[in-house]
């Protein structure tokens, strides 16, 4: 019976993406369709670990989008901005080597020209992305490695980019990501953040909320400077940045919460 739905699930999911902007619909689908659980998340996989989760959502297309098994903020035209500005950024901060975790399909991201000079490294929690990312992009300035950015040890990299990440983890989750990231010694870290975004709330690790980090819990201070990532079809709630902090002024912010 199962295999019935699943078939029927696809067919609609393949006619939907017959009309106009039937990715942008079918991801408003999956919005409302997980909706009803833990913010964002399906009450099946509400007992598995991180790397369990994600990865049943890799085998699932659990983001149904057609370009990308990274979900609609991954697509090239959604990304067109930020793939821009990066390149700029890493000349102006002459960062030489940049962790990217989550990096997914690295889809998008290999469409960048990066300065000459800079080092890429890709980091997943999904092992079968890693393989397919290594046997497809590696190359003397570019690796992929399976990494569990909650709880294991960061590479050496000058900056992290953790893009659309960590409005999926639980604030448990964030406040462990943010610690790990203090152990590192990296010195930035760009991250997702959705400004106009008014009050934080909690949910399980692999459901979805708006998150801005300088709200409580978290109280980050303003970063270094925020980049849009964010498209004309983003509902206007919705709208994203990408923010950027120094290792010190997440140290700082951090330990201005625990007084």
């Amino acid at each position: 019976m199962s295999k019935i739905f699943r078939g029927i699930k696809n067919i609609l999911k393949n006619i939907i993406l017959l009309f106009p902007k039937g990715h942008v619909l079918l991801e408003k689908i999956v919005e409302l369709r997980n909706g009803s659980n833990p913010p964002g998340q399906t009450a099946k996989y509400t007992n598995l670990t991180p790397k369990e989760l994600f990865t049943n959502y890799y085998h699932e297309n659990f983001w149904a989008n057609p370009e990308t098994v990274s979900g609609g903020g991954s697509t090239l035209e959604y990304t067109e901005n930020i793939r821009r500005e990066i390149p700029k950024l890493l000349e102006e901060y002459k960062i030489l080597k940049i962790l990217d975790a989550p990096c997914g399909d690295f889809h998008w991201f290999r469409k960048m020209e990066l300065p000459a000079q800079v080092e890429y490294i890709g980091g997943d929690i999904v092992d079968e992305l890693i393989r397919q990312n290594q046997s497809r992009y590696s190359n003397d300035r570019t690796a992929f490695i399976s990494l569990d950015i909650i709880n294991e040890v960061l590479p050496q990299a000058d900056l992290w980019m953790c893009r659309d990440c960590l409005f999926h983890f639980s604030y448990a989750d964030i406040f462990k990501t943010l610690d790990n990231f203090l152990r590192s010694d990296i010195e930035y870290i760009f991250t997702s953040v959705h400004t106009n975004c008014t009050k934080n709330f909690d949910i399980v690790t692999g459901g979805a909320r708006l998150l801005n980090l300088e709200l409580p819990p978290f109280n980050l201070c303003k970063p270094v400077l925020y980049v849009e990532d964010w498209t004309p079809d983003t509902p206007v709630k919705k709208i994203k940045k990408m923010g950027l902090w120094t290792r010190s002024m997440i140290a700082d912010s951090l330990v201005s919460r625990a007084k």
